[in-house]
């Protein structure tokens, strides 16, 4: 699944590629991608519709029109693909939906799962969906800090690696980068999040932003099915632990391992990250 680096990666790219652009006429190859309005009602109201801003919120992407807000979540193996074409192009069977913009561009969205969801809300009520309306703390949020870790996961005995993944106290951590940050922070993944020390969290924040601002730098981790422009990712080159199970740890020569949680791959140093 893309993760906040990928999602923050898509909507950079969209900016130069489509930004200013209007919307003429959309259509839907499966029509269970759209979540809010009817199929009916979401052709009339985006229809001439321009692209004002595209930002991110946690792992959503925002097309911010005119009257509405486009809100996208790419899910598994969703992704958005631009086209600049006097033709119209061939739809391949992993297109969900396609925009036909002005000055013969097209904007696609693929997805392979059919996991991915799109609403159209008015500007005035977006972020009240439940999605948005339940999200935590972005990275770089000058409200985040270790007390308001504390505070917010006191009550959590969940295991802390089980806990990032909650996307209502920090967005933007999927599996790969809960990994990461636990490894660099050196917290063990099983250690239940009410049990977390200020300074440890304190440290843990400064990997979550460390890594997020290299990820988003390289441009995301790719995965097979994640690509941007038809550009990989470069941050896998970057990973410490995940999917190196069996190979030395880079700080103790130690083992990675790997273990199950919530049915999720999990990471770790066992030396390093100690119980």
């Amino acid at each position: 699944m893309p993760e906040l680096p990928e999602v923050e990666t898509f909507v950079r790219f969209l900016k130069t590629k489509i930004q200013g652009k209007t919307i003429v006429k959309s259509r839907f190859f499966f029509d269970s991608l759209l979540k809010n309005p009817s199929i009916t009602e979401f052709n009339k109201q985006i229809s001439f519709q321009k692209i004002e801003k595209i930002s991110r919120r946690g792992k959503f992407i925002l097309i911010h029109l005119k009257d509405y807000v486009l809100i996208i979540h790419l899910r598994m193996e969703g992704k958005l693909v631009v086209y600049k074409s006097v033709q119209e192009p061939l739809v391949n069977r992993y297109v969900s939906a396609r925009f036909y913009l002005d000055d013969h561009c097209y904007l696609d969205f693929e997805d392979s799962r059919k996991f991915g969801t799109m609403h159209l809300e008015k500007k005035e009520t977006y972020t009240q969906i439940p999605g948005l309306k339940k999200l935590g703390l972005e990275p770089f949020s000058k409200k985040l800090n270790s007390h308001y870790l504390k505070e917010n996961w006191k009550r959590f005995s969940r295991p802390i690696k089980v806990v990032l993944l909650d996307q209502t106290v920090i967005v933007g951590i999927g599996n790969i980068y809960a990994s990461e940050i636990l490894f660099a922070a050196q917290i063990s993944p099983f250690r239940p999040a009410s049990q977390i020390s200020l300074l440890e969290l304190k440290r843990l924040i400064n990997f979550y932003q460390i890594i997020m601002s290299d990820a988003i730098k390289y441009k995301g981790t790719t995965a097979k099915s994640f690509l941007v422009d038809n550009t990989p990712g470069a941050f896998w080159e970057k990973l410490n632990v995940y999917q190196r199970h069996g190979q030395k740890c880079p700080n103790c020569q130690a083992k990675i391992h790997r273990v199950k949680m919530s049915g999720r791959n999990t990471f770790f140093c066992p030396k390093c990250q100690k119980k």
